[in-house]
């Protein structure tokens, strides 16, 4: 006879949770998809992965996205250099 396993019960409780049972996720995004709107542009960057760190850390604790917080450096950067 075949030992079963911690894992073999679950195969077949696949499917079976009811949607109360599952965690609600809130959005943390109110701004349409940037991928697919016509306003947006992508654009690609190579910063020090030391860098990149320190703009995951503040934009998570500002709770903005990435491309928000680029988006919102570049503006300031041309205003003061451009406009200044």
């Amino acid at each position: 006879m075949a030992k079963e396993n911690r894992f073999s019960g679950l195969m077949g409780q696949v499917g079976k949770t009811r949607k109360s049972d599952q965690p609600k996720t809130k959005s943390t995004s109110t701004s349409p998809v940037k991928s697919k709107s016509a306003d947006y542009s992508k654009l690609t960057v190579y910063i020090t992965k030391a860098l990149h760190k320190r703009l995951k850390v503040g934009a998570a604790e500002l709770e903005m996205e990435l491309s928000d917080v680029a988006e919102e450096a570049i503006s300031a950067y041309l205003s003061e250099r451009l406009d200044g």
